[in-house]
């Protein structure tokens, strides 16, 4: 099965119930693609500031807020998801 948007939906053997791919991780329920995400998350690593990424990506405040918090509790996926991806050292990671 899929969503509407066309994600890949999965059905539990046991209890029948559905889920997508991204259920458990920082990208669960977001309408924002992941990579957006992540380059948000590695720019702030950088020490760009949540007020200057709000006004040049057009994204509120407390969305980059939220996915901050959301991020601390999946800290080991997105460490390695920005050190894989991006140019971030681990003292950046430290930072954010």
């Amino acid at each position: 099965r899929e969503t509407k948007a066309g994600v890949q939906r999965y059905e539990c053997k046991t209890c029948h119930q559905t889920f997508t791919e991204t259920k458990g991780t920082l990208f669960y329920r977001k309408q924002t693609p992941a990579s957006e995400i992540l380059e948000t998350l590695a720019l702030l690593a950088e020490g760009d500031r949540v007020s200057s990424l709000t006004r040049v990506k057009g994204i509120k405040e407390d969305t980059i807020l939220g996915w901050m918090r959301d991020a601390a509790q999946h800290t080991e996926m997105v460490n390695e998801a920005l050190l894989k991806g991006f140019r971030i050292e681990r003292g950046q990671l430290d930072g954010l």
